[in-house]
């Protein structure tokens, strides 16, 4: 066997970690994969090769389920062009959504009274807030955008479903005392990074999350914990990790999930889901 093959995980330093054959895995009946900087490619493509071991999974009885931080509808996309028939996870856990029936199976959304504390807490201070349901993003006037739909009071979008907040400042400490207050609820920062010259921080709530909606699918049908696999990259895959078997992280994963994972494959740009699979789990296809 090549040795590429028997490498079972590297380490983010550099050490290498050989082993002669990894755990069975004949027992996976599902196995969640995130899309962006994992299926898909830096380029936001998704190769044939990763498009095709999917759909042998699904004609091999093993369900392959996209599990994303996208809204519904691109998911939905991203499935389609695919070709598998399976239900998919969308807005970081969120929602479960079956393409077939067109139902939600689970949902899970921050509570109205919020979502107007928030909006109001950011128009007295002058603060870019963003909305997202799990199909559309909302902005208010200090968030200058021409990708999102601009509203102007609350209640334009009243009636949808609220499952996160992103804030625009110049500082966090602006917006500290709403962050205080929020995670009385249970809403905590989920992402907290700089884009030209401003601070946009991500919250939500503290069970929406990808492992959240994979606890709740297992439990719906039935399925043991160590039947399941989950391969991913970035941080909102650590909650997924938590809940599966076998956790394998792409060689581009930030070092966090990295030291989580119990495989390490390849980058998103060289079809790492596919070479993963093929080794590890339908070694005859």
């Amino acid at each position: 066997m090549n040795l590429i093959l028997k490498i079972q995980k590297f380490y983010y330093m550099g050490k290498y970690l050989i082993n002669s054959e990894p755990k069975n895995m004949e027992n996976i009946k599902v196995i969640f994969i995130d899309i962006d900087g994992t299926l898909a490619n830096d380029q936001n493509t998704i190769s044939n090769e990763n498009k095709e071991i999917l759909k042998n999974l699904e004609n091999s009885g093993i369900i392959p389920i996209l599990c994303s931080g996208r809204t519904r509808n691109t998911v939905k996309l991203r499935r389609e062009e695919i070709g598998i028939s399976s239900v998919f996870i969308c807005s970081n856990g969120a929602e479960i959504f079956d393409k077939n029936s067109e139902q939600i199976i689970y949902e899970k959304y921050i509570k109205k009274f919020i979502v107007r504390f928030v909006w109001d807490f950011c128009r007295k201070r002058n603060v870019g807030v963003m909305l997202r349901t799990t199909t559309q993003a909302y902005v208010n006037e200090y968030w200058e955008s021409n990708n999102y739909r601009q509203i102007a009071e609350i209640e334009e979008v009243f009636d949808k479903k609220i499952v996160r907040f992103k804030f625009k400042v110049e500082h966090i400490k602006i917006i500290k005392p709403l962050l205080v207050v929020l995670r009385v609820f249970g809403i905590v920062i989920t992402t907290n990074v700089l884009e030209e010259g401003n601070v946009i921080v991500g919250v939500s709530k503290r069970k929406i999350n990808k492992g959240e909606a994979i606890k709740q699918y297992l439990k719906k049908e039935k399925i043991s914990k160590r039947n399941t696999c989950a391969i991913g990259n970035d941080t909102n895959d650590i909650p997924m990790f938590k809940v599966v078997k076998y956790k394998v992280a792409m060689e581009n994963a930030i070092k966090k999930l990295k030291r989580k994972a119990d495989y390490i494959t390849l980058s998103n740009n060289d079809n790492g889901v596919s070479f993963f699979i093929k080794q590890k789990i339908c070694r005859g296809n």
